[in-house]
């Protein structure tokens, strides 16, 4: 999946400064491939900010999980270059460390999201998928499609 995703010289970069490799990340990956399917934390993402120059995208995004206490997680900024492979991840910038977050959302969007949440676990995704272009829509409790 991360051959998928991310460029063969991608780079991320702790809120310390630290940087990791590729390789370095896929290691720490494996801890995560141990949690049974259903049982992994399931990351939540919405974009903040894209910008397309050319061939090179820059998106910010929060990028959190839902906890009892409310949301935790951090601001991230990645950087996408247009290849002949297609659109890889070349950079990933950690803004700050996973915190409590008091994200400027309504209620009912909170809800929403809890609700897509638990209707993906219960369609067997194993996953977040993140993609570049428009948010796709997702259906409130009471049905209606309601922009993601």
């Amino acid at each position: 999946m991360v051959a998928a995703i991310d460029s063969p010289d991608w780079v991320g970069v702790a809120p310390s400064g630290e940087k990791t490799t590729r390789d370095e990340a896929e290691k720490q990956l494996l801890g995560l491939l141990s949690i049974p399917a259903g049982q992994r934390p399931i990351p939540l993402q919405k974009i903040i900010y894209v910008n397309v120059s050319g061939k090179q995208t820059l998106v910010v995004y929060w990028v959190y999980r839902n906890t009892p206490e409310g949301n935790v997680g951090s601001i991230v900024r990645d950087t996408w270059q247009q290849t002949q492979a297609g659109w890889l991840r070349s950079l990933h910038e950690k803004v700050f460390p996973d915190r409590p977050l008091k994200l400027p959302w309504c209620h009912d969007f909170y809800r929403e999201l809890i609700a897509f949440r638990e209707a993906a676990l219960s369609c067997g995704s194993q996953g977040h998928r993140f993609t570049l272009g428009q948010p796709e829509s997702i259906k409130s409790p009471g049905g209606q499609a309601r922009a993601g």
